[in-house]
């Protein structure tokens, strides 16, 4: 029985990988982005800004299938923040490192849709509310859910 198993898990490897050998590489895609955060205490014309974060996403993935693409992200987020209990402003500069996974499914010739599965190590935490800190060694796993449109012949 496991002689039967050991045959059928090469012979679906081998379909992938002969599969696989048509699309790898033919496409790589290169990212950048930028993602503002904020926080505010209090209510309306007296909210006091306890947070501000930007967020600097670059990423490279490289296709590996008709559907799926694999790649690595660097994130740095730039900030201050005001911690209590002395509210003086702290300034804020972290990471995080990691590889993703995607699955990326076309909805018409010019959209996508794309599902992600990603593990991250850095040391940017938000485990206290309104103030973000670095913690080193940490670990993250991400699932995300993305569209992308393109706006030109190779621009998305």
């Amino acid at each position: 029985m496991k002689n039967i198993l050991a045959i059928i898990l090469v012979y679906t490897f081998s379909i992938f990988t002969l599969n696989a050998q048509s699309y790898f590489a033919k496409n790589v895609v290169v990212g950048s982005s930028l993602s503002p955060s904020w926080k505010f205490l209090g209510n309306g014309f007296d909210a006091e800004l306890t947070y501000l974060e930007l967020g600097w996403q670059k990423n490279i993935s490289v296709r590996l299938t008709k559907h799926i693409y694999i790649g690595m992200n660097h994130i740095n987020v730039y900030g201050k923040h005001r911690s209590p209990p002395s509210y003086q402003i702290g300034k804020l500069s972290n990471f995080l490192f990691g590889g993703f996974t995607q699955f990326r499914m076309p909805l018409s010739p010019k959209l996508s849709f794309s599902l992600e599965l990603g593990y991250y190590i850095g040391n940017h935490c938000t485990c206290i509310e309104d103030n973000p800190i670095q913690v080193p060694d940490l670990e993250y796993f991400d699932w995300g859910l993305g569209m992308d449109m393109q706006l030109y012949r190779h621009l998305y």
